[in-house]
């Protein structure tokens, strides 16, 4: 929806997708060219809060730090407090990070604001710089519709959608690297069994276990018990389709009584306090990884887990079986000695909350990665998936030669 003044000068456009909580407002700068770019996210409670803005130079206020800057971007880094991160666009081409602070004075009145009803669009067509403080009236324009209906002109922006998370359990499938662009094919690897007395479930980097929290479990949990883990696998094409080289695609744990049942849908998995509706194009919330691995394991587990993993050496020897000197670990020395479950994994069992921890590889190595949700047909959990982001969705893979 554009927003002109009388003399058919363009002020503001707005983006209105309700079913996606989404709403954007542009705001033209006097030579026509787009100056800001506001987007907010409509929250349970019907009210909208800016999660990111884009704001050309002259539009915030100049400082020792972000002097000579030439755009900002601001996304929402804590709700709860009001405070957003500012991420400055210098001249020179350089960029100047802050941490979290409150909105400048310009924009602190906009932080949230009530969804309007349809028509009503006076608050939001405030925000053009040329607006604030004044009165607006807005009035429908004499514009003839057209012929016949059109395709969309865009579309509300979206976090990282679960593409192909079947595909990846799919034996035999080809697919290509996104990283190296190798060609390989799928193997599926069952790695034992998982035990989860409470079903609340950690996704972390077991390096990072020390730091956990109490909250930093999964939202939706997993029913207590035993449940059966998989892998899977790109392994390479040619001379490099060995053990060494083949990518751990992604880390899977099935509930034990849904095994049988088909995945209807992926929803992305969320931490306390996370929304997915304040997420940018193709963002996720997900498992930051530092390590080269990744894992799950129950919450009961957490506390001696953190304990232990406070000794960075202790925790080389136990989850990869060798300590900072290189030194293989020495089973009658460490009880808690995990287990290889497959050249790629391992699993550690927890004596005092009864649970397991299991790692793996993580795809090419450190980043973060996303947990996807499925859930069958009834809307029961019915898997746990961490994403190693492996695969190039948009390539084809040849088949392999002769």
């Amino acid at each position: 929806m554009l927003i002109r003044d009388t003399e058919g000068v363009p002020l503001v456009l707005l983006e209105i997708a309700w079913k996606q909580n989404h709403c954007g407002v542009w705001t033209f700068a006097d030579d026509g060219g787009r100056n800001a770019r506001h987007r907010y996210a409509r929250g349970d409670d019907g009210r909208l809060t800016l999660t990111r803005s884009l704001l050309r130079g002259g539009l915030f206020p100049e400082d020792d730090l972000n002097r000579g800057a030439v755009a900002a971007g601001i996304a929402l880094a804590d709700k709860d407090r009001g405070l957003y991160r500012y991420e400055y666009e210098l001249a020179n081409g350089g960029r100047v990070d802050t941490g979290p602070q409150p909105l400048h004075d310009d924009l602190a009145p906009f932080a949230t604001r009530r969804t309007p009803a349809f028509g009503r669009w006076e608050e939001l067509a405030a925000m053009h710089p040329g607006l604030r403080g004044t009165f607006v009236e807005l009035r429908d324009a004499d514009v003839a519709p057209g012929p016949g209906p059109v395709s969309a002109p865009w579309r509300p922006p979206g976090p990282l959608a679960p593409t192909g998370v079947d595909r990846l359990f799919e034996p035999g499938r080809r697919l290509v690297g996104g990283w190296s662009g190798h060609t390989g094919t799928v193997e599926v690897r069952p790695i034992g069994t998982i035990d989860l007395p409470t079903g609340r479930v950690l996704a972390y980097d077991p390096g990072s276990l020390g730091s956990a929290k109490e909250d930093d479990v999964l939202t939706v949990p997993l029913p207590p018990g035993e449940h059966p883990v998989r892998l899977s696998l790109l392994r390479p094409d040619g001379d490099d389709a060995d053990d060494d080289h083949t990518l751990v695609m992604a880390l899977r744990i099935d509930v034990a009584d849904l095994v049988e049942t088909p995945v209807a849908s992926w929803e992305m998995a969320l931490r306390s306090g996370q929304d997915y509706r304040e997420l940018g194009e193709g963002e996720f919330y997900g498992v930051g990884v530092d390590g080269g691995v990744f894992g799950f394991c129950d919450a009961a587990c957490r506390p001696h887990l953190a304990e232990l993993f406070t000794d960075f050496d202790q925790y080389l020897r136990l989850v990869h079986g060798h300590g900072a000197d290189g030194r293989s670990a020495d089973p009658s020395n460490i009880r808690e000695q995990a287990r290889d479950t497959s050249p790629w994994s391992s699993t550690l069992h927890e004596p005092f909350g009864g649970g397991d921890l299991i790692v793996s590889r993580s795809g090419y190595g450190d980043g973060d990665y996303p947990v996807w949700i499925g859930r069958a047909d009834d809307g029961r959990v019915a898997a746990l998936v961490l994403d190693a982001l492996v695969p190039d969705w948009s390539a084809k893979a040849p088949d392999p030669a002769p």
